[in-house]
């Protein structure tokens, strides 16, 4: 799974004041961009705890919180998502009340799951691509089955209708029988398409 967007959410308990970034993170440098943009952003905060996930390797960081107590919380919920090429930032502001090593886990935890219970994330799915042609008159009927059985699909309308389509398998008899045909694979590719469910 991948985040599609920044997100951004608040949560306060105890009057502490926590401010989680979830974003798309490709890069050690473009997370450390990110960190130097909220340090200067919010210079007066208490802390700044961050993890990520990149290329399937991960980091945390607990910026001065009671070790454990931020950052791993933060990428266990990442991990639980199963998110992949992705960071949480979560800005603190002490509120006056101490909330204890597991406040503080449950804190950050929450404010992870609040931002991405907000975010679209996308699923990373392996398919096989497909491109061909065909009548206008085939159109209803292609669209039809493109619709129930690929993961998406393109067309473009010329003198023929131009199409391309991805399916989890490496054939579908339905459209070789309407095209009559032998449609090959040509080639595989992972592409991201929004979950139903977060």
């Amino acid at each position: 799974m991948r985040i599609e967007k920044e997100v951004v959410v608040e949560y306060t308990i105890e009057k502490s004041k926590f401010i989680a970034y979830l974003l798309p993170c490709e890069s050690n440098e473009m997370f450390r961009n990110k960190l130097n943009e909220l340090r200067k952003q919010y210079y007066d905060c208490s802390h700044i705890c961050s993890a990520y996930i990149i290329n399937n390797n991960n980091h945390y960081q607990d910026d001065g919180e009671p070790s454990g107590t931020a950052g791993m919380p933060i990428l266990k919920v990442l991990q639980a998502h199963k998110l992949n090429d992705c960071a949480c930032l979560v800005v603190r502001y002490f509120g006056g009340i101490k909330l204890g090593k597991s406040g503080l886990s449950k804190a950050y935890s929450k404010a992870t799951s609040l931002a991405i219970e907000k975010g679209e994330l996308l699923e990373e799915i392996e398919v096989y691509k497909f491109k061909g042609t065909c009548d206008y008159s085939l159109i209803n009927q292609l669209q039809k089955i493109l619709e129930k059985q690929s993961v998406d699909y393109e067309l473009n309308y010329d003198s023929q209708i131009n199409f391309i389509f991805y399916l989890k398998e490496d054939n579908n008899p339905s459209i070789n029988n309407l095209l009559k045909q032998d449609l090959k694979p040509i080639g595989k590719e992972i592409i991201f398409k929004k979950s139903k469910s977060v």
